[in-house]
């Protein structure tokens, strides 16, 4: 045992002394290659992260395999060289040994050999001296997240065409799909759960096409009666029916150029959907009560959350039709199958709302959790009016699981082996009733909230009611 430590001090000096030197730092380079050695060798070049150390005056004096297939750079090339002559000058900033922190982190764009730029997370930390008094270099550990950053950065460009959030697998096929969709001019079924974004991938398709100069002109076709809703879709002239005064063109003709969106086609009338068949086959219409044949010049995008091919069996919906909307199909998951998007979008949420209240919110990580383990029935529209609740009723700049509405939040504590006192709930309502001498309305004014929610948030906490009283 003695042998072996004194081994491993000498092998310590030597690394040491070399750093010093601005030499290669390398144990098995600078003593003889033992299994301790080379054992310590392997454990570096295994690390997932590159490794460079610089000695006292900046240079290098050690660069990883990995810091080689990460920059393009080699250790033969640059050891001995000031890291700011082959590197650039924000990392070695981080690994300056004039560095005062004896630890340092940041991000960083580094320009590869070969002109590709990196984006790399970088962690520096002091090497001192045996005597712990003075720094004789710093060694800086790098991780390329290039990946992860332009991943990231085509989803914020495509949430901002799109309209949409979310970068889970789910997302992403969708986000494909309707780049591959704007290509052509075929008809889109889109299909999907209520809330989970129709109108939204509509819109996505619209602005991803052809037509995105165009207009984009929706119509609900389970919101009027037949004869109001054939009007509003083909127009009519004046006269053709008691309050017609004059020619009025319908929405299939103002979409000229652009997209026509048919949302909850599902609902459509029977006698409606014969005409809307003609309207798809023969690419022309005729507006109420007039007699010139007009041409569908629009992309047509229809919606439903109906479950058309059941509705076709039960007699309640067209095959032809069905067969004529469904040239592409496209299929919205609901929440609950994209859970890694919950909280990106319940962050998305709050920054929106963040904008027109004028102050800042953040979500705990108890309401985060509640977030992820609800069902989500209502999807997104579900979650964007959670948030608002707990937004506006929340008392401080953290939102907890209590905050958010008792469906979601005090279920989720219920379910939860954690304490709701964990993220302080508990304290704050107690403390407020203590200070208010068990008065409620008064413990609601000191908490921010109403009466109501202050009720709410003594159940749910399992708070007596020889307590409230």
């Amino acid at each position: 045992m003695a042998n072996e430590s004194e081994e491993k001090q000498t092998a310590l000096t030597a690394v040491r002394g070399a750093c010093v030197a601005g030499q290669s730092c390398r144990l098995s380079e600078l003593v003889s290659p033992s299994p301790g050695a080379r054992f310590a060798d392997a454990i570096l070049e295994s690390m997932d992260e590159g490794v460079a150390a610089l000695d006292a005056q900046g240079r290098l004096s050690l660069f990883s395999r990995r810091a080689e297939e990460i920059t393009g750079l080699f250790q033969s090339d640059i050891l001995g060289h000031r890291c700011n002559e082959v590197m650039c000058e924000e990392l070695c900033a981080l690994g300056h040994p004039d560095a005062q922190d004896v630890t340092a982190q940041g991000s960083v764009e580094v320009v590869s050999r070969q002109g590709r730029k990196l984006h790399l997370e970088v962690r520096s930390r002091a090497i001192l001296a045996f005597d712990r008094r003075s720094q004789i270099g710093r060694v800086v550990l790098f991780r390329d997240r290039t990946a992860e950053v332009e991943l990231r950065r085509q989803l914020e460009e495509r949430a901002g065409i799109y309209g949409l959030v979310g970068g889970s697998a789910p997302m992403r096929r969708l986000y494909s799909l309707i780049a591959a969709i704007g290509r052509n001019e075929a008809t889109v079924l889109v299909e999907g759960e209520s809330g989970t974004g129709k109108e939204l991938v509509a819109r996505a398709i619209h602005t991803h096409s052809g037509h995105a100069a165009g207009p984009f002109h929706a119509v609900n076709c389970g919101a009027l009666p037949t004869e109001l809703l054939e009007s509003e879709l083909f127009g009519h002239v004046k006269g053709a029916f008691s309050g017609a005064l004059k020619d009025k063109p319908g929405r299939v003709e103002l979409a000229k150029g652009g997209t026509l969106f048919l949302d909850e086609i599902g609902d459509l009338p029977l006698a409606m959907q014969v005409k809307l068949l003609r309207l798809l086959q023969e690419r022309e219409f005729i507006r109420v009560g007039g007699t010139e044949t007009l041409r569908l010049d629009a992309r047509v995008v229809a919606a439903t959350n109906v479950n058309l091919e059941r509705a076709v069996k039960e007699g309640r919906f067209r095959r032809d039709l069905y067969y004529r909307l469904r040239v592409i199909p496209v299929r919205l998951p609901a929440l609950r199958e994209r859970r890694d998007d919950i909280v990106p979008l319940a962050e998305h949420f709050l920054h929106q709302l963040e904008g027109r209240a004028d102050k800042a919110k953040r979500l705990s990580a108890t309401a985060a959790r509640a977030l992820v383990s609800h069902e989500w029935p209502g999807n997104v529209r579900e979650l964007e009016n959670a948030i608002s609740f707990a937004f506006y009723i929340s008392p401080g700049e953290e939102i907890g699981a209590l905050d958010l509405p008792p469906e979601i939040g005090a279920r989720a504590q219920a379910k939860s082996t954690v304490p709701a006192s964990t993220d302080g709930a508990e304290a704050r309502v107690r403390d407020a009733l203590e200070r208010a001498s068990g008065n409620k309305a008064e413990a609601a004014r000191l908490l921010g909230i109403n009466r109501t929610t202050l009720w709410r948030r003594m159940s749910a906490l399992g708070i007596e009611s020889s307590e409230r009283s």
